[in-house]
């Protein structure tokens, strides 16, 4: 069962701690029941070139967010490890509440009057991939953004992809993206729109703001890298600087090559690369 699984293979992702022969026992074990192949032994299909994009939050934005983290910061600093362990759930809520501010302070605040630094950092990708004829999806997993983001590009046909529409409006949408010449972007959710769709009518994909959910965020990239696309597909996250986003980043890679190792696509658990040091998690 679940809790057993977890206990016998889990991974201290912030400490880089995991049992290698479990993990290798898990990877044969994978290997013995499966026949794996990847998309590029099969398909012929253009690259993916990814981009991450920093930016810095600023006025109103950067001061809630630092009100935020360093009211739970020290919440937490005065807590023993059992009190941390009961209010976990109440701790994740507010983690939420960090990424929601990085992202856009009116999710959690409706007298914010500013124009999140995100949204402008779009206003300036869309004008440069719509200068080269192309079409785009952006994707958030906040539906109060996406219906803001199609209300602010509006006059580009924006469309939308979220769990609340029913299959009619859903399908209509996918249909406009796919055949209307002036209807620009997608606006997604990905835990709504990661599996099942073709959308290679777009060529990009920006991330607005992401989960720690891995699979969610690779099955939304292949949205438009499959079958009957012709174009590079360019993936670019935005990501703001000292925020949550940048260890969302790092938990998102870890797990990535955890999972290429156990699913037989590479021989190493961790490759070579630089993560966040200690101080810089704790002045995330």
């Amino acid at each position: 069962n679940y809790e057993s699984f977890k206990k016998e293979y889990s991974i201290d992702f912030k400490n880089n701690k995991f049992n290698k022969i479990k993990m290798q026992e898990l990877r044969d074990l994978t290997k013995s029941i499966s026949i794996r192949r990847l998309k590029k032994d099969v398909l012929e299909l253009p690259d993916k070139k990814f981009e991450s994009i920093l930016v810095d939050l600023k006025g109103k934005q950067k001061d809630m967010y630092n009100q935020l983290k360093n009211d739970l910061y020290l919440e937490i600093s005065n807590m023993n490890g059992n009190q941390i362990i009961d209010e976990s759930e109440n701790i994740l809520k507010r983690l939420l509440r960090l990424n929601q501010i990085a992202s856009n302070p009116k999710l959690i605040d409706g007298s914010y009057d500013e124009e999140p630094i995100k949204f402008l950092i779009l206003d300036e990708l869309i004008k440069d991939i719509l200068g080269k004829n192309e079409k785009l999806i952006i994707w958030s997993s906040f539906i109060e953004n996406i219906l803001t983001l199609k209300s602010r590009y509006k006059k580009y046909g924006a469309v939308t992809i979220f769990g609340k529409m029913n299959i009619e409006d859903r399908n209509k949408a996918v249909i406009k993206f796919l055949n209307d010449t002036d209807c620009k972007i997608m606006i997604a959710n990905p835990a709504a729109a990661r599996e099942g769709l073709t959308l290679t009518a777009a060529n990009n994909a920006i991330y607005v703001d992401r989960s720690f959910n891995l699979v969610d965020y690779i099955q939304s990239q292949d949205r438009i890298h499959r079958i009957s696309q012709i174009k590079d597909c360019k993936i670019m996250n935005i990501l703001a600087n000292d925020t949550i986003d940048m260890y969302i980043d790092e938990i998102i890679f870890k797990k990535q090559n955890i999972a290429k190792f156990l699913q037989g696509d590479s021989d190493k658990i961790m490759p070579k690369r630089e993560f966040l040091t200690k101080k810089e998690l704790i002045k995330i």
